[in-house]
Protein backbone atom coordinates (compact mmCIF):
# COMPACT_ATOMS: atom_id res chain seq x y z
CA UNK A 1 0.00 0.00 0.00
CA UNK A 2 3.01 2.54 0.84
CA UNK A 3 4.79 1.55 -2.42
CA UNK A 4 1.45 2.40 -4.49
CA UNK A 5 1.01 5.92 -2.51
CA UNK A 6 4.27 7.06 -3.15
CA UNK A 7 4.04 5.91 -6.86
CA UNK A 8 0.88 7.91 -7.53
CA UNK A 9 2.39 11.05 -5.88
CA UNK A 10 5.42 10.55 -8.08
CA UNK A 11 3.27 10.29 -11.11
CA UNK A 12 1.08 13.08 -9.83
CA UNK A 13 4.57 15.37 -9.56
CA UNK A 14 5.57 14.12 -12.96
CA UNK A 15 2.44 14.89 -14.21
CA UNK A 16 3.01 19.03 -13.04
CA UNK A 17 6.46 19.13 -13.87
CA UNK A 18 6.88 16.82 -16.98
CA UNK A 19 7.00 18.89 -20.60
CA UNK A 20 4.60 18.10 -23.37
CA UNK A 21 6.71 15.42 -25.52
CA UNK A 22 7.64 11.89 -24.76
CA UNK A 23 9.37 11.17 -27.77
CA UNK A 24 12.87 9.34 -27.36
CA UNK A 25 15.27 11.02 -29.28
CA UNK A 26 18.11 8.99 -28.72
CA UNK A 27 19.72 5.54 -27.65
CA UNK A 28 22.97 3.99 -26.79
CA UNK A 29 24.06 2.23 -29.96
CA UNK A 30 25.15 -1.33 -30.16
CA UNK A 31 27.72 -2.32 -27.61
CA UNK A 32 30.11 -5.13 -27.79
CA UNK A 33 31.34 -7.03 -24.21
CA UNK A 34 34.66 -9.45 -24.94
CA UNK A 35 35.47 -12.27 -22.56
CA UNK A 36 38.69 -13.14 -22.43
CA UNK A 37 39.01 -15.11 -19.08
CA UNK A 38 36.94 -12.55 -17.88
CA UNK A 39 34.14 -9.81 -18.83
CA UNK A 40 36.06 -6.26 -20.14
CA UNK A 41 33.61 -4.35 -19.29
CA UNK A 42 32.00 -6.06 -16.27
CA UNK A 43 29.36 -3.64 -16.20
CA UNK A 44 27.71 -1.58 -19.34
CA UNK A 45 25.38 1.32 -19.07
CA UNK A 46 22.61 2.00 -21.72
CA UNK A 47 20.74 5.41 -21.72
CA UNK A 48 17.79 6.68 -23.68
CA UNK A 49 16.98 10.24 -24.06
CA UNK A 50 14.00 12.06 -24.12
CA UNK A 51 11.32 14.14 -21.87
CA UNK A 52 9.34 11.71 -20.23
CA UNK A 53 7.06 11.04 -16.69
CA UNK A 54 8.40 7.96 -16.44
CA UNK A 55 10.69 4.89 -17.72
CA UNK A 56 11.11 1.25 -17.65
CA UNK A 57 13.66 -0.77 -19.76
CA UNK A 58 12.69 -4.40 -20.69
CA UNK A 59 15.93 -7.15 -21.08
CA UNK A 60 16.10 -9.57 -23.50
CA UNK A 61 14.98 -13.05 -23.49
CA UNK A 62 11.41 -11.63 -22.36
CA UNK A 63 12.39 -10.67 -19.04
CA UNK A 64 10.28 -8.83 -16.58
CA UNK A 65 10.06 -4.72 -16.76
CA UNK A 66 12.89 -2.70 -15.24
CA UNK A 67 11.29 -0.23 -12.96
CA UNK A 68 11.78 2.10 -10.21
CA UNK A 69 9.59 0.57 -7.78
CA UNK A 70 11.71 -2.82 -8.11
CA UNK A 71 14.92 -0.68 -7.93
CA UNK A 72 16.43 -3.06 -10.59
CA UNK A 73 18.67 -4.88 -8.51
CA UNK A 74 18.02 -8.12 -9.17
CA UNK A 75 20.44 -10.29 -11.67
CA UNK A 76 22.95 -6.94 -11.15
CA UNK A 77 20.16 -5.00 -13.06
CA UNK A 78 20.22 -1.13 -11.94
CA UNK A 79 17.53 1.42 -13.67
CA UNK A 80 18.16 5.34 -13.18
CA UNK A 81 15.93 7.32 -14.30
CA UNK A 82 16.69 11.21 -14.20
CA UNK A 83 14.87 14.02 -16.10
CA UNK A 84 15.63 13.75 -19.52
CA UNK A 85 17.34 10.63 -19.41
CA UNK A 86 16.68 6.85 -18.42
CA UNK A 87 19.58 4.65 -17.75
CA UNK A 88 20.71 1.01 -16.93
CA UNK A 89 23.56 -0.69 -15.53
CA UNK A 90 24.02 -3.95 -16.70
CA UNK A 91 26.65 -6.54 -14.74
CA UNK A 92 27.75 -9.16 -16.89
CA UNK A 93 27.54 -12.24 -15.59
CA UNK A 94 27.75 -14.98 -18.60
CA UNK A 95 28.07 -14.66 -22.26
CA UNK A 96 24.02 -15.15 -23.19
CA UNK A 97 22.34 -14.18 -20.25
CA UNK A 98 22.41 -10.48 -20.61
CA UNK A 99 23.28 -10.81 -24.41
CA UNK A 100 20.70 -9.63 -27.17
CA UNK A 101 18.24 -6.83 -27.54
CA UNK A 102 17.71 -3.91 -24.76
CA UNK A 103 14.42 -1.48 -25.53
CA UNK A 104 13.69 1.19 -23.05
CA UNK A 105 10.31 2.82 -23.05
CA UNK A 106 9.22 6.27 -21.87
CA UNK A 107 6.07 7.37 -20.86
CA UNK A 108 4.00 10.63 -20.52
CA UNK A 109 0.49 10.88 -18.84
CA UNK A 110 -1.74 13.32 -20.81
CA UNK A 111 -5.18 13.82 -19.91
CA UNK A 112 -5.19 10.95 -17.99
CA UNK A 113 -4.02 8.71 -20.88
CA UNK A 114 -0.38 7.42 -20.81
CA UNK A 115 1.47 8.20 -24.32
CA UNK A 116 4.83 5.39 -24.85
CA UNK A 117 7.59 5.98 -26.95
CA UNK A 118 10.27 3.34 -27.61
CA UNK A 119 13.62 2.71 -29.10
CA UNK A 120 15.99 -0.40 -28.60
CA UNK A 121 19.41 -1.13 -29.02
CA UNK A 122 21.61 -4.77 -28.94
CA UNK A 123 24.22 -5.92 -26.16
CA UNK A 124 26.95 -8.28 -27.45
CA UNK A 125 29.24 -10.50 -25.32
CA UNK A 126 32.00 -11.93 -27.82
CA UNK A 127 34.15 -15.22 -26.44
CA UNK A 128 37.48 -15.29 -27.99
CA UNK A 129 38.03 -18.59 -26.97
CA UNK A 130 34.95 -20.05 -28.58
CA UNK A 131 34.98 -21.91 -31.65
CA UNK A 132 32.19 -22.62 -33.84
CA UNK A 133 30.67 -25.61 -34.89
CA UNK A 134 30.12 -26.93 -38.91
CA UNK A 135 27.57 -29.77 -39.17
CA UNK A 136 25.30 -30.76 -41.88
CA UNK A 137 22.21 -29.10 -42.10
CA UNK A 138 20.87 -32.05 -44.69
CA UNK A 139 18.15 -34.69 -43.26
CA UNK A 140 18.68 -37.06 -46.30
CA UNK A 141 21.54 -39.62 -46.38
CA UNK A 142 24.15 -37.94 -48.91
CA UNK A 143 24.45 -41.65 -51.10
CA UNK A 144 26.63 -41.17 -54.56
CA UNK A 145 25.75 -44.47 -56.36
CA UNK A 146 27.69 -44.26 -59.82
CA UNK A 147 30.96 -42.62 -61.05
CA UNK A 148 29.28 -39.85 -61.87
CA UNK A 149 26.60 -38.74 -59.48
CA UNK A 150 26.02 -35.73 -57.50
CA UNK A 151 24.43 -35.15 -54.67
CA UNK A 152 22.93 -31.62 -53.29
CA UNK A 153 23.84 -30.50 -49.52
CA UNK A 154 23.82 -28.19 -47.01
CA UNK A 155 26.12 -27.13 -44.47
CA UNK A 156 25.70 -24.87 -41.45
CA UNK A 157 28.16 -22.74 -39.25
CA UNK A 158 27.21 -21.64 -36.04
CA UNK A 159 28.55 -19.74 -32.53
CA UNK A 160 26.98 -19.25 -29.42
CA UNK A 161 28.27 -15.83 -29.22
CA UNK A 162 27.90 -13.26 -32.06
CA UNK A 163 29.15 -9.30 -32.72
CA UNK A 164 27.26 -6.90 -34.54
CA UNK A 165 29.40 -7.87 -37.91
CA UNK A 166 29.43 -11.65 -38.28
CA UNK A 167 31.26 -12.27 -41.64
CA UNK A 168 31.49 -15.98 -42.96
CA UNK A 169 34.27 -17.52 -45.19
CA UNK A 170 33.61 -21.13 -46.18
CA UNK A 171 36.19 -23.40 -48.08
CA UNK A 172 36.23 -26.92 -49.06
CA UNK A 173 39.63 -28.21 -49.42
CA UNK A 174 42.13 -25.13 -49.79
CA UNK A 175 39.47 -23.63 -52.20
CA UNK A 176 37.34 -20.46 -51.03
CA UNK A 177 33.74 -21.83 -52.22
CA UNK A 178 32.25 -18.36 -50.29
CA UNK A 179 32.74 -15.37 -49.27
CA UNK A 180 30.21 -13.52 -46.92
CA UNK A 181 27.42 -15.32 -47.88
CA UNK A 182 25.80 -16.42 -44.72
CA UNK A 183 26.36 -18.77 -41.61
CA UNK A 184 25.19 -21.34 -44.61
CA UNK A 185 26.85 -23.15 -47.67
CA UNK A 186 25.09 -24.90 -50.38
CA UNK A 187 27.28 -27.66 -51.85
CA UNK A 188 27.26 -30.26 -55.22
CA UNK A 189 29.27 -33.20 -53.68
CA UNK A 190 31.04 -35.98 -56.23
CA UNK A 191 32.74 -38.84 -55.49
CA UNK A 192 35.97 -36.73 -55.45
CA UNK A 193 35.13 -34.60 -52.53
CA UNK A 194 34.92 -37.91 -49.89
CA UNK A 195 37.61 -36.85 -46.91
CA UNK A 196 38.05 -33.39 -47.78
CA UNK A 197 37.18 -30.82 -45.33
CA UNK A 198 34.46 -28.30 -45.28
CA UNK A 199 35.77 -25.72 -42.76
CA UNK A 200 33.93 -22.36 -41.69
CA UNK A 201 35.64 -19.18 -40.86
CA UNK A 202 33.63 -16.46 -38.46
CA UNK A 203 35.10 -12.99 -38.54
CA UNK A 204 33.47 -10.68 -35.66
CA UNK A 205 33.59 -7.27 -35.46
CA UNK A 206 31.67 -4.03 -33.61
CA UNK A 207 31.20 -2.52 -37.29
CA UNK A 208 31.77 -3.26 -41.09
CA UNK A 209 34.64 -0.87 -41.68
CA UNK A 210 35.69 -1.59 -38.21
CA UNK A 211 38.85 -3.91 -37.42
CA UNK A 212 38.09 -7.77 -35.92
CA UNK A 213 37.35 -8.58 -32.47
CA UNK A 214 37.57 -11.83 -33.06
CA UNK A 215 38.03 -14.53 -35.65
CA UNK A 216 37.82 -18.38 -35.88
CA UNK A 217 37.91 -21.42 -37.74
CA UNK A 218 36.08 -25.12 -37.15
CA UNK A 219 36.09 -27.58 -39.99
CA UNK A 220 33.84 -31.13 -40.80
CA UNK A 221 35.59 -33.86 -42.54
CA UNK A 222 33.32 -35.24 -45.53
CA UNK A 223 33.79 -39.28 -44.07
CA UNK A 224 29.65 -39.46 -44.04
CA UNK A 225 29.29 -39.73 -48.26
CA UNK A 226 28.05 -43.42 -48.68
CA UNK A 227 28.99 -44.34 -51.70
CA UNK A 228 28.50 -47.85 -53.70
CA UNK A 229 31.41 -49.77 -54.82
CA UNK A 230 32.71 -48.64 -58.11
CA UNK A 231 35.99 -50.85 -59.88
CA UNK A 232 38.22 -47.90 -60.85
CA UNK A 233 41.09 -50.13 -62.49
CA UNK A 234 41.52 -53.58 -63.89
CA UNK A 235 45.00 -55.74 -64.36
CA UNK A 236 45.84 -59.04 -65.04
CA UNK A 237 47.95 -61.46 -65.59
CA UNK A 238 48.21 -65.57 -65.87
CA UNK A 239 48.80 -65.75 -62.03
CA UNK A 240 46.78 -62.51 -60.62
CA UNK A 241 44.07 -59.75 -61.13
CA UNK A 242 44.24 -56.48 -59.00
CA UNK A 243 41.33 -54.16 -58.84
CA UNK A 244 41.21 -50.67 -57.75
CA UNK A 245 37.66 -50.26 -55.85
CA UNK A 246 35.78 -47.03 -54.77
CA UNK A 247 32.96 -47.29 -52.12
CA UNK A 248 31.90 -46.18 -48.75
CA UNK A 249 31.46 -48.02 -46.19
CA UNK A 250 34.01 -49.85 -47.67
CA UNK A 251 33.86 -52.96 -49.08
CA UNK A 252 33.54 -56.40 -46.80
CA UNK A 253 32.97 -59.36 -49.32
CA UNK A 254 34.42 -60.45 -52.39
CA UNK A 255 32.91 -63.40 -54.94
CA UNK A 256 34.69 -65.27 -57.55
CA UNK A 257 32.83 -67.05 -60.11
CA UNK A 258 33.49 -68.58 -63.95
CA UNK A 259 29.77 -67.68 -64.39
CA UNK A 260 27.84 -64.18 -63.88
CA UNK A 261 25.48 -64.87 -61.22
CA UNK A 262 26.98 -67.70 -59.15
CA UNK A 263 24.85 -69.63 -56.72
CA UNK A 264 27.41 -72.89 -55.37
CA UNK A 265 30.34 -72.54 -57.84
CA UNK A 266 32.07 -69.23 -56.42
CA UNK A 267 34.45 -68.51 -53.95
CA UNK A 268 33.26 -66.12 -51.44
CA UNK A 269 35.75 -63.75 -49.57
CA UNK A 270 34.39 -61.92 -46.42
CA UNK A 271 36.26 -59.10 -45.39
CA UNK A 272 36.31 -58.17 -41.79
CA UNK A 273 36.78 -54.00 -42.46
CA UNK A 274 37.73 -53.32 -38.58
CA UNK A 275 39.90 -55.68 -38.40
CA UNK A 276 42.79 -54.79 -40.98
CA UNK A 277 40.95 -56.58 -43.65
CA UNK A 278 41.15 -60.11 -42.29
CA UNK A 279 39.35 -61.76 -44.61
CA UNK A 280 37.66 -65.79 -44.96
CA UNK A 281 37.45 -67.98 -47.47
CA UNK A 282 34.48 -70.29 -48.06
CA UNK A 283 34.83 -72.95 -50.19
CA UNK A 284 32.09 -75.77 -50.56
CA UNK A 285 33.25 -79.11 -51.46
CA UNK A 286 32.19 -78.99 -55.11
CA UNK A 287 33.56 -75.91 -56.05
CA UNK A 288 35.81 -76.10 -58.90
CA UNK A 289 36.58 -72.35 -59.13
CA UNK A 290 38.48 -73.49 -55.80
CA UNK A 291 41.39 -74.83 -58.06
CA UNK A 292 41.52 -71.93 -59.71
CA UNK A 293 42.08 -69.28 -56.38
CA UNK A 294 45.06 -69.58 -54.30
CA UNK A 295 44.58 -66.32 -52.36
CA UNK A 296 42.97 -62.83 -52.04
CA UNK A 297 44.92 -60.09 -49.92
CA UNK A 298 42.80 -56.53 -50.05
CA UNK A 299 45.12 -53.50 -48.63
CA UNK A 300 43.71 -49.79 -47.88
CA UNK A 301 45.04 -46.53 -47.40
CA UNK A 302 45.06 -44.68 -43.95
CA UNK A 303 41.45 -42.47 -44.78
CA UNK A 304 40.33 -43.24 -48.33
CA UNK A 305 37.60 -44.95 -49.68
CA UNK A 306 39.75 -47.29 -52.11
CA UNK A 307 41.23 -50.64 -51.53
CA UNK A 308 43.17 -52.94 -53.61
CA UNK A 309 42.14 -56.39 -53.84
CA UNK A 310 44.46 -58.53 -55.45
CA UNK A 311 43.50 -62.75 -56.47
CA UNK A 312 46.44 -64.97 -56.25
CA UNK A 313 45.26 -67.59 -59.11
CA UNK A 314 47.02 -71.44 -59.34
CA UNK A 315 49.41 -71.40 -61.34
CA UNK A 316 48.55 -73.59 -64.22
CA UNK A 317 51.75 -74.32 -65.97
CA UNK A 318 52.44 -76.54 -62.19
CA UNK A 319 49.33 -78.31 -62.22
CA UNK A 320 46.61 -79.91 -63.80
CA UNK A 321 43.67 -77.12 -61.50
CA UNK A 322 40.63 -76.43 -63.56
CA UNK A 323 41.04 -72.90 -65.75
CA UNK A 324 38.13 -71.55 -66.99
CA UNK A 325 38.00 -69.30 -70.01
CA UNK A 326 36.27 -66.37 -67.92
CA UNK A 327 36.15 -64.79 -64.27
CA UNK A 328 33.40 -62.87 -63.00
CA UNK A 329 34.85 -61.18 -59.99
CA UNK A 330 32.31 -59.12 -57.67
CA UNK A 331 32.87 -57.11 -54.82
CA UNK A 332 30.57 -54.74 -52.30
CA UNK A 333 29.39 -53.60 -49.55
CA UNK A 334 26.04 -52.86 -47.60
CA UNK A 335 24.57 -50.93 -50.50
CA UNK A 336 25.77 -52.58 -53.65
CA UNK A 337 27.70 -54.72 -55.73
CA UNK A 338 30.30 -54.29 -58.35
CA UNK A 339 30.84 -56.85 -61.42
CA UNK A 340 34.07 -56.95 -63.26
CA UNK A 341 34.75 -60.10 -66.14
CA UNK A 342 38.29 -61.03 -66.95
CA UNK A 343 38.86 -62.81 -69.98
CA UNK A 344 41.18 -65.17 -69.15
CA UNK A 345 41.85 -67.05 -72.73
CA UNK A 346 43.05 -63.99 -74.33
CA UNK A 347 45.50 -63.42 -71.29
CA UNK A 348 46.74 -67.09 -72.05
CA UNK A 349 47.36 -65.96 -75.56
CA UNK A 350 49.62 -63.52 -74.57
CA UNK A 351 51.32 -65.56 -71.35
CA UNK A 352 54.42 -62.98 -71.13
CA UNK A 353 52.76 -60.24 -71.77
CA UNK A 354 52.73 -59.34 -67.45
CA UNK A 355 49.61 -57.52 -66.59
CA UNK A 356 47.23 -56.35 -68.69
CA UNK A 357 44.83 -53.47 -68.03
CA UNK A 358 41.26 -54.40 -68.96
CA UNK A 359 38.02 -52.10 -68.82
CA UNK A 360 37.01 -51.54 -65.28
CA UNK A 361 33.03 -51.57 -65.78
CA UNK A 362 30.66 -49.98 -62.76
CA UNK A 363 27.55 -52.06 -61.19
CA UNK A 364 26.56 -54.37 -63.81
CA UNK A 365 23.20 -54.98 -63.25
CA UNK A 366 22.77 -51.35 -63.11
CA UNK A 367 24.61 -50.41 -66.62
CA UNK A 368 22.45 -53.18 -67.74
CA UNK A 369 19.50 -51.44 -67.49
CA UNK A 370 20.81 -48.67 -68.33
CA UNK A 371 21.38 -50.10 -72.01
CA UNK A 372 18.60 -51.44 -72.26
CA UNK A 373 16.60 -48.75 -70.96
CA UNK A 374 18.47 -46.24 -74.33
CA UNK A 375 17.56 -49.12 -76.77
CA UNK A 376 14.14 -49.24 -76.14
CA UNK A 377 13.68 -45.79 -76.25
CA UNK A 378 15.16 -45.38 -79.43
CA UNK A 379 13.01 -48.28 -80.89
CA UNK A 380 10.19 -46.47 -79.68
CA UNK A 381 11.24 -43.45 -81.27
CA UNK A 382 11.61 -44.68 -84.88
CA UNK A 383 8.07 -46.60 -84.50
CA UNK A 384 6.16 -43.22 -83.46
CA UNK A 385 8.39 -41.05 -86.57
CA UNK A 386 7.58 -44.06 -89.26
CA UNK A 387 3.69 -44.35 -88.17
CA UNK A 388 3.64 -40.64 -88.65
CA UNK A 389 5.33 -40.51 -91.96
CA UNK A 390 2.82 -42.99 -93.10
CA UNK A 391 0.14 -41.31 -91.91
CA UNK A 392 0.81 -38.22 -93.11
CA UNK A 393 1.78 -39.29 -96.52
CA UNK A 394 -0.42 -42.07 -97.43
CA UNK A 395 -2.16 -40.69 -100.51
CA UNK A 396 1.11 -39.72 -102.49
CA UNK A 397 2.57 -43.34 -101.38
CA UNK A 398 -0.59 -45.08 -103.02
CA UNK A 399 -0.58 -42.95 -105.83
CA UNK A 400 3.12 -43.79 -106.33
CA UNK A 401 2.52 -47.85 -106.30
CA UNK A 402 -0.61 -47.41 -108.50
CA UNK A 403 1.66 -45.67 -110.93
CA UNK A 404 4.21 -48.29 -110.96
CA UNK A 405 1.08 -50.80 -111.80
CA UNK A 406 0.96 -49.31 -115.21
CA UNK A 407 4.18 -49.08 -116.36
CA UNK A 408 5.27 -52.48 -115.75
CA UNK A 409 2.92 -53.97 -118.52
CA UNK A 410 4.82 -55.84 -121.07
CA UNK A 411 4.07 -54.68 -125.00
CA UNK A 412 2.41 -58.00 -125.86
CA UNK A 413 -0.13 -56.33 -123.38
CA UNK A 414 0.02 -53.18 -124.83
CA UNK A 415 -0.69 -54.15 -128.75
CA UNK A 416 -4.06 -56.34 -127.48
CA UNK A 417 -4.91 -52.91 -125.66
CA UNK A 418 -4.35 -51.02 -128.87
CA UNK A 419 -6.63 -53.40 -130.50
CA UNK A 420 -9.32 -53.85 -127.85
CA UNK A 421 -9.38 -49.82 -127.77
CA UNK A 422 -9.76 -49.44 -131.57
CA UNK A 423 -12.61 -52.08 -132.00
CA UNK A 424 -14.22 -50.30 -128.93
CA UNK A 425 -14.14 -46.97 -130.58
CA UNK A 426 -15.18 -48.02 -134.12
CA UNK A 427 -18.13 -49.88 -132.54
CA UNK A 428 -18.91 -47.22 -130.63
CA UNK A 429 -18.92 -44.43 -134.05
CA UNK A 430 -21.10 -47.31 -135.62
CA UNK A 431 -23.85 -47.56 -133.42
CA UNK A 432 -24.42 -43.61 -133.01
CA UNK A 433 -23.38 -42.17 -136.60
CA UNK A 434 -26.28 -40.81 -138.86
CA UNK A 435 -27.68 -42.48 -142.02
CA UNK A 436 -25.57 -39.97 -144.46
CA UNK A 437 -22.35 -40.32 -143.01
CA UNK A 438 -19.83 -42.28 -144.58
CA UNK A 439 -17.00 -44.09 -142.45
CA UNK A 440 -13.50 -44.06 -144.01
CA UNK A 441 -12.19 -47.35 -142.92
CA UNK A 442 -7.71 -47.98 -142.73
CA UNK A 443 -7.32 -50.97 -144.33
CA UNK A 444 -4.00 -52.61 -143.83
CA UNK A 445 -1.56 -54.28 -146.66
CA UNK A 446 1.40 -55.22 -147.28
CA UNK A 447 1.94 -52.67 -149.92
CA UNK A 448 0.35 -49.25 -149.44
CA UNK A 449 -2.31 -48.37 -146.66
CA UNK A 450 -5.61 -47.25 -149.12
CA UNK A 451 -8.57 -45.84 -147.70
CA UNK A 452 -11.64 -47.92 -148.49
CA UNK A 453 -15.08 -45.75 -148.82
CA UNK A 454 -18.04 -47.72 -147.74
CA UNK A 455 -21.28 -46.74 -147.68
CA UNK A 456 -24.39 -47.48 -145.18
Amino acid sequence: MRGKIIFAALLIWRIIFAPVSAKVERITGDTLVVKNGTFQPETVHLSCWGEHTFCTWKPPGGGDMCTMQQNCKQDGIVLNDNIGECSVAVKITSTTAQAGQWTCFLYRLEDEIVLKEQASTRLFVVDLEEVPMVKSASNRRIQLAHENSIARSEFECSGKTLAPVNHYRWRVGDRIVQEGGGRKLQLNLTRSDFNKTVKCTIIKALGVDAPPVHEASSSLRLTALFMDPVIKSVSASLTRVILEVESWPLINFIRISPIDNCEKDCVIINCDVSNSFKCSVNKSPYLKTASVVENVLVRHGSADARVEVEVILMDASKSSSYQPDELFINVGNNLSIATTKVDMSAIRENPNAGLLALAAPGPASKRNVLVTAVVLSILAVVVIVLTILLIVFRKPISEYFKCGEYLVNNQSDLEDGEETDKEAIGKDDVKHAPEDVKIVLLQKTDAVEDPVETSL
